[in-house]
């Protein structure tokens, strides 16, 4: 018998909460932990999980307190047996964690990965409330845990876990020239990259914003727009209406992200609001040099001026300036993309993995029956 675990996330989709726990939970020990996963929607990780050898339900949310999402979950819970449920960002943090309040879950995991300055009173107020029966809050920064500190919340209940990347995925500089060939991309243009949802989140509109500006510096210029999301149809309509349409190039969600990454000169992240951001740290493996806003923990990441340019949020023209310089001067992007590619090293999705077992063995040496703990192979407190 092994420890049962279910990772409740609110989509299958490709976004980085998503995709980081698709590459996480193949590092968990699986002689220790059995991992399922259900999601509130389908998506494209779905099959990358199925093939994996794990096992996912999809359990339909309709809205906040879906009183038929609850029950589903809590058939699942009882059905698998689970002894662990660990939720990831608002939406299963709400609804799955009152889920497992109510099947008597012994171990209760929150995942928080945002800033999420947007919630309400209400909403706060339920996140105190819930954080009363949960066992450990992961944040993913230092920002996210005083975020979440700060609205009442002890700071006993937080863990602080970073983000892992995936090093030996990224990186490799002898697919630059066929994925740049591939895409219709001379040797003479200059890429700036994004990855994200299109979203006002991202400040996807600044980059648009800007980019009459920096073409009166520099003609052959590129902004790859990797992502999907509900703006993008007004921005394009807008790169269109300003006769810009052949200096974007809209990807939509891809699974090629690091050969994608490969091709970029420079990576932007222009976000109003971030907790922890994979794309940065995917950016950095990939030895780019970054501008990002300073939200977040993205100064958790980045080393300002050394590793890339934090620039206030919405401020266009520090986004403006920056990339500008980077753009006329490909040493420095030379020079502060190998700076990264040493700083992200230490935050590994293997280190990532050790410190969510020793989560899980932790609070299970404290909760879960001894008999459990003994199959499992988790050596108890008393030994």
């Amino acid at each position: 018998m092994k420890t049962n675990v279910l990772r409740v996330v609110s989509n299958l989709g490709t976004g980085g909460v998503q995709k980081r726990l698709v590459s996480l939970i193949p590092y968990i020990n699986r002689e220790k932990f059995n991992i399922s996963v259900c999601s509130f929607k389908d998506g494209p990780l779905k099959k990358t999980l199925i093939q994996a050898g794990y096992k996912v339900f999809i359990v339909r949310r309709i809205f906040k307190f879906d009183p038929i999402c609850i029950i589903r979950l809590i058939k699942i819970i009882k059905a698998e047996k689970i002894h662990i449920i660990h939720t990831h960002a608002h939406k299963p943090n709400t609804t799955a964690r009152i889920a497992a309040i109510l099947a008597k879950v012994p171990i209760i995991i929150a995942n928080e990965h945002n800033v999420d300055q947007w919630k309400s009173y209400f909403q706060k107020s339920i996140d105190r409330f819930l954080a009363k029966r949960t066992d450990k809050i992961i944040a993913v920064s230092n920002a996210v845990r005083q975020f979440y500190q700060s609205i009442g919340i002890p700071p006993e209940k937080f863990r602080l876990i970073y983000n892992g990347v995936e090093l030996n995925k990224f990186g490799n500089k002898n697919i630059r020239k066929t994925k740049r060939k591939e895409l219709g991309i001379d040797d003479q243009t200059c890429v700036i990259g994004t990855v994200g949802r299109i979203h006002p989140q991202k400040g996807h509109e600044l980059l648009v914003k800007i980019t009459e500006e920096l073409l009166l510096e520099h003609k052959a210029l590129l902004f790859l727009i990797i992502g999907k999301g509900y703006l993008e149809k007004k921005l394009t309509r807008k790169i269109k209406t300003l006769n810009l349409s052949e200096h974007f190039l809209f990807l939509g969600e891809r699974e090629d992200i690091p050969e994608l990454l490969s091709c970029m000169d420079i990576f932007a992240l222009p976000s109003l609001r971030e907790g922890f951001p994979n794309a940065i740290m995917e950016a950095m493996a990939s030895s780019l040099p970054v501008v990002a806003t300073d939200v977040g923990g993205i100064r958790e990441i980045m080393i300002d001026n050394e590793t890339g340019f934090i620039i206030p949020p919405a401020d266009s023209r520090q986004l403006y300036e920056k990339l500008l310089k980077l753009i006329h001067d490909k040493d420095l992007r030379g020079k502060m993309g190998n700076a990264g590619h040493e700083r992200v090293k230490q935050f590994s999705i293997e280190k990532m993995a050790k410190e969510t077992e020793e989560l899980y063995e932790e609070l299970a040496k404290e909760k879960l029956p001894r008999e459990i703990r003994r199959i499992s192979g988790i050596k108890s407190s008393e030994s």
